[in-house]
């Protein structure tokens, strides 16, 4: 017969108590996070009009690099796809007001599982919910594997450093955020990258945008720490702990990714960084849940102000609709969650 554990004794749960106390006096003394600005019940809910659903686009203005188009043309070519690739129109923007009726309806983050983020669902519309999520396009991810498989493991270590920086950069207001409910977090894949924030709606566009200026303040550059400096050794141990986490996954390129990491410095981070940005050919930008017209605008304002000097503009000839004019278009609900869903 299969061994079972012992079980516990009246003397033990006696025991227990006297040291623990009883579980309803554990609970009473459970006391919720200190009131801050992050806290959903710190202000009060808006009575004013609902986020609408629609789509908007907005065009960039940034000049679109050679290095990075010739890097692109090889990757494509050198795995028989079309050297020629239509940009994405700027910023594509998509409100969807309501609830995320069903769980894994939205994908925070490509349909992995094993992320920080939890999809928002809620079952009334009344739930003050939301979900933001703002994907950054960029073909660098694959070109790097595809033109250069020995750069891999050297850019991969350094943009982990920098998700890692940005984050820490913003490590302050996020711990307190996370005791709230709120969440964010900074992801990259084979596409580009991704930003993500959950929690109460009339919360997480103003998390978002703290990680967004992070992330893009001087192409990226400025939240990276000296090579020196404490907070630099934390966010290289902090990437080897990742890594040394996955090594039954990774194999032998665990080892040369921690090297990696070791070697890295503050220069290199910062030159993956600015490279990464000057990649970036489009952004698209979801909020779903239970926004106020007010909160959205506010976070699609802030998006856009941010982003669009760093764009490129749409292609000449390009239709209207995709050449950026920032006019409202209808939504339809079943394509946004076909493009962002698992």
């Amino acid at each position: 017969a299969p061994l079972e554990p012992p079980r516990p004794t009246p003397a033990d749960a006696a025991a227990y108590r006297r040291r623990f106390g009883s579980p309803l006096e554990l609970c009473r003394r459970l006391v919720p996070p200190p009131a801050n600005y992050w806290s959903p019940a710190a202000s009060p809910p808006s009575d004013g009009p609902r986020m609408p659903a629609l789509r908007r686009r907005f065009a960039g203005a940034a000049p679109r690099p050679r290095e990075v188009a010739a890097l692109e043309a090889r990757s494509r070519s050198s795995v028989g796809l079309p050297v020629e690739r239509l940009p994405a129109s700027a910023l594509s923007v998509a409100l969807l007001p309501g609830c995320v009726g069903e769980r894994g309806e939205i994908s925070i983050f490509d349909g992995k599982r094993d992320n920080a983020l939890a999809a928002v669902t809620c079952f009334r519309p009344d739930t003050p919910f939301g979900v933001v999520l703002l994907s950054l396009e960029s073909d660098r991810p694959s070109a790097l594997r595809a033109v250069d498989p020995a750069a891999t493991s050297a850019s991969a270590a350094c943009g982990e450093l920098w998700k890692l920086s940005v984050l820490q950069a913003i490590a302050e207001p996020a711990s307190l955020a996370a005791r709230c409910g709120v969440k964010v977090e900074l992801s990259f894949h084979a596409r580009g990258a991704r930003l993500a924030a959950t929690g109460g709606a009339s919360r997480v566009g103003p998390l978002l945008l703290a990680l967004l200026a992070s992330a893009a303040e001087e192409e990226g550059s400025a939240a990276v720490p000296p090579d020196a400096s404490l907070e630099m050794a934390a966010v290289k141990r902090s990437a080897t702990a990742s890594v040394r986490a996955l090594r039954s996954r990774l194999g032998a390129a665990a080892d040369r990714r921690i090297a990696a990491i070791d070697e890295a410095s503050a220069s290199g981070v910062r030159s993956e960084a600015a490279a990464f940005w000057r990649s970036v050919r489009g952004a698209q930008l979801l909020l779903a849940g239970s926004f106020s017209r007010a909160d959205s605008d506010a976070l699609v304002d802030g998006v856009r102000r941010t982003l669009l000097p760093m764009l490129p503009p749409p292609p000449a000839g390009a239709p209207a609709a995709s050449a950026g004019t920032g006019e409202a278009e209808p939504l339809v609900r079943s394509e946004v969650l076909a493009e962002w869903g698992p």
